[in-house]
């Protein structure tokens, strides 16, 4: 059941979340005084950017570019490992929640650090980029949310027994 609410809420908040990521970014490049702005494709929302020598570069927010699919595995990772354990189920909705908010920031970051090297390097270096940062910060975001999410259930579990105990 928890496998299917993580899936249906996911693909339900795809669009808005696709939206929010276009948006984010947008704002806080233009901040920095680059000219990028946000386009409606086909396939989705994009950031389209003119680079140094002329050329104009897009990159389409997909479902694999939104964040969505390692939010789902984490998802599917957390409700299947963390919640058939002992301990309060209220603590481990709220880990499920706080680490698919720190995917969506992780995934926030990963693009604009691609946007970043791609206007520093050209279109030459986004396949590479794009390719080595998404396993690597999925990776990196997913492994301590899930182990502080077992460490506070760990801790909670060992505070009831203290309770029952005195």
């Amino acid at each position: 059941m928890g496998m299917a609410l993580v899936v249906f809420f996911s693909f339900v908040l795809l669009w808005y979340e696709q939206i929010f990521i276009t948006e984010t970014l947008v704002r806080s490049l233009l901040q920095n005084g680059v000219g990028y702005q946000a386009v409606w494709t086909f396939q989705g929302p994009a950031i389209l950017m003119e680079l140094s020598d002329g050329t104009t570069f897009s990159i389409v927010i997909t479902l694999w570019r939104s964040g969505i699919v390692s939010i789902v595995i984490f998802g599917f990772v957390f409700v299947t490992l963390t919640f058939p354990l002992h301990g309060p189920f209220l603590s481990k909705v709220v880990w499920l929640g706080f680490g698919s908010l720190v995917g969506l920031v992780w995934n926030l970051v990963r693009l604009a650090l691609i946007i970043v090297i791609v206007g520093c390097f050209g279109i030459s270096a986004y396949r590479v980029v794009d390719f080595v940062t998404g396993p690597a910060f999925d990776f990196i975001w997913m492994v301590p949310a899930w182990s502080i999410g077992l460490s506070m259930l760990a801790c909670s579990r060992h505070r009831e027994k203290q309770k029952a105990e005195a």
